[in-house]
């Protein structure tokens, strides 16, 4: 008769060589099962260690893409300031440089104004001085042909003295008296006649005649005014 034994594993009765076999058998399945979870277990600490591994990867990448971000924005801002200080620097210039043209500009035209004021004086000067000239002349080819047998001189230009000095000559050929004539075309002015009197003394002569285009209103045609006939032109003759 063969000896059993029960089995730990299953409560069977076995015979010793089967239960052996069996309990070896069990036994292997027991460290199968356990190396199984073992791995299981350690899949599992794999996967989460992974997990974590990968969680971090991620929050250092979100934290590398947030500092990215912030440096790509601060960038940007250096980049607007930079921007900024160059246009207003090139405005600035631009300001500058067209100031410069406007004030260039402005002297030119001041430069130009005060040319053709001068221009203008030089040749008003001139033409009042060639009208003077006419003037002189016209009085004194007027008196030569009222007075041919008077003396009539004409005053050399830069010689002190008035215009025409006519010697009065009488029927014998003798002087009487010298009449002094100055000729003025501009506007008037009081000082001619302290100028022709001085004249007057120099020549020693009898009378002062002033012929003017232009003189006070109370004057008229003619009038005796501070030892001097002030005399219109249209009625020197």
């Amino acid at each position: 008769m063969l000896t059993t034994i029960k089995c730990k594993y299953c409560g069977k009765e076995l015979e010793i060589s089967e239960a052996l076999q069996h309990e070896i058998k069990e036994e292997a399945v027991k460290n199968a099962q356990n190396e199984a979870q073992k791995e299981v277990r350690a899949e599992k600490e794999n996967s989460a260690k992974l997990r974590r591994q990968l969680e971090d990867l991620l929050d250092q990448l979100r934290d590398l893409k947030h500092k990215d971000e912030e440096r790509e924005l601060e960038m940007k801002k250096r980049l607007s300031v930079v921007e900024g200080k160059i246009k207003e620097e090139l405005g600035r210039k631009f300001l500058e440089e067209h100031e410069l043209k406007d004030r260039e500009k402005e002297k030119v035209i001041n430069d130009l104004k005060k040319a053709l004021e001068a221009a203008q004086r030089k040749a008003e000067q001139g033409s009042q001085q060639t009208q003077g000239e006419v003037l002189e002349l016209e009085l004194e080819a007027l008196l030569k042909k009222e007075f041919p047998d008077d003396g009539i001189s004409e005053v050399k230009k830069g010689q002190r003295g008035a215009d025409v000095v006519q010697t009065v000559i009488d029927k014998n050929g003798q002087s009487c008296g010298v009449i002094l004539w100055e000729s003025k075309n501009a506007q008037w002015h009081d000082s001619w006649l302290q100028k022709l009197r001085e004249d007057q003394r120099e020549a020693k002569a009898q009378l002062a005649v002033l012929v003017a285009t232009d003189h006070p209103k109370d004057i008229g045609l003619f009038k005796y005014v501070s030892n001097v006939w002030v005399v219109d032109r249209q009625a020197v003759i």
